[in-house]
């Protein structure tokens, strides 16, 4: 691994997060805007926090899995700080979103994208 000064990690970490963080972001917005058949307004404040929520993980969990020796548990803990940050950020996406119809969530179906949100985080980190 290079090592480099702590201010130019701290810079990376900041880059990396943003765009990871950015980009889980984006994807998760554009997709759910191509599912949405009617006029959609999102409430700005709600939707910045799904934004921050993404890159301030992404932030932690870049941390956690660019150490110079990390350990089984250091990463497992990484892929649930991933995970919960997809499930954290899609909810309030979702949250942030005022149209005429209404949203309801089957409970199985939340369980099974927790679990979903952690598979890639274990595959991908």
């Amino acid at each position: 691994m290079f090592h480099v000064s702590r201010r130019k990690r701290g810079l990376w970490l900041i880059v990396g997060s943003l765009t990871m963080g950015g980009g889980i972001w984006a994807l998760h917005f554009i997709g759910m805007l191509a599912y949405m058949p009617a006029t959609i307004n999102y409430n700005i404040m709600t939707l910045s926090i799904s934004f921050a929520i993404s890159v301030f993980s992404s932030f932690i969990t870049l941390l956690i899995v660019s150490q110079d020796k990390i350990s089984e548990n250091n990463f497992i803990f990484g892929c649930f700080i991933m995970a919960g940050s997809l499930v954290g950020m899609h909810y309030s996406g979702l949250k942030s979103i005022h149209m005429n119809a209404d949203i309801s969530y089957n409970p199985l179906i939340l369980l099974l994208s927790v679990l979903f949100a952690f598979i890639p985080s274990v595959i991908f980190l």
